[in-house]
């Protein structure tokens, strides 16, 4: 496991890892009055600012979010880490992502017409391209390929905007004093508000089929285990 060059941040506080990245590593501080989180990352610095703003928009439509924390140097990626604020909590149920609702629907509705997250694309983008984010679809076999773009096919036309791609319980935090918090923004891209819908369960089989294939193709390259159990659930469907 490897440390995080904190001193990139002008930090000197004690550290410890924090559970639950599947694909990267996360520390945090102990002891300052404002304490960060340190995330390993594959996304390079314009992808990191790219977020700064979505970030700053989420919170205006009342979504609590953390703060991504620039380096001495200004930068937002130093080493392959970023630096953002710290939010206590616990992870909800999944009944408990409703209270969410009206202000992720504001957030849907004012980051319409936003430009792609670079590096990424939406899955409408890759129904034609082979490449963006987390998938790589040079790598999976041409049948998965196929169905994935099938299952994508099916729910063009639902409405684009910026999602954060990941929006499950283990994502979002019941702070002390009761309010939500939404973190892990590292799949946030521009794609169709379904992709954000799905973990609330009020979706039609095609956008389920979609999210499903969507999680398969991200996760075919860093957790193979998993992508071929979701193989199996997307043939299946």
């Amino acid at each position: 496991m490897i440390s995080p060059p904190i001193d990139q941040w002008g930090v000197c506080a004690e550290l410890s890892a924090l559970e639950g990245g599947h694909r990267n590593e996360v520390w945090r501080t102990h002891g300052l009055d404002q304490n960060v989180v340190f995330k390993s990352t594959r996304r390079d610095e314009a992808s990191v600012a790219w977020l700064v703003p979505v970030l700053d928009n989420a919170g205006k439509c009342g979504l609590h979010v953390p703060s991504l924390k620039t380096s001495r140097s200004g930068r937002w990626v130093c080493d392959g880490w970023t630096c953002e604020t710290f939010i206590e909590g616990a992870h909800i149920t999944r009944d408990e992502l409703s209270e969410l609702s009206a202000s992720l629907s504001r957030f849907h509705a004012s980051m319409q017409g936003i430009s792609q997250r670079p590096g990424f694309l939406s899955s409408s983008a890759l129904m034609t391209a082979y490449c963006g984010g987390d998938v790589d679809l040079t790598r999976m076999p041409s049948d998965l390929v196929a169905l994935c773009r099938a299952s994508w096919g099916e729910v063009i036309g639902d409405v684009g905007t910026v999602v954060h791609g990941d929006l499950s319980p283990s994502n979002v935090l019941r702070r002390p004093d009761g309010g939500l918090s939404v973190v892990d923004w590292d799949e946030c891209r521009c794609d169709f508000v379904l992709f954000d819908r799905v973990p609330f369960g009020q979706v039609t089989e095609a956008e389920r089929r979609a999210h499903l294939a969507w999680e398969l193709a991200c996760s075919w390259k860093r957790e193979p285990a998993y992508a071929r159990d979701l193989a199996e659930m997307l043939r299946n469907s």
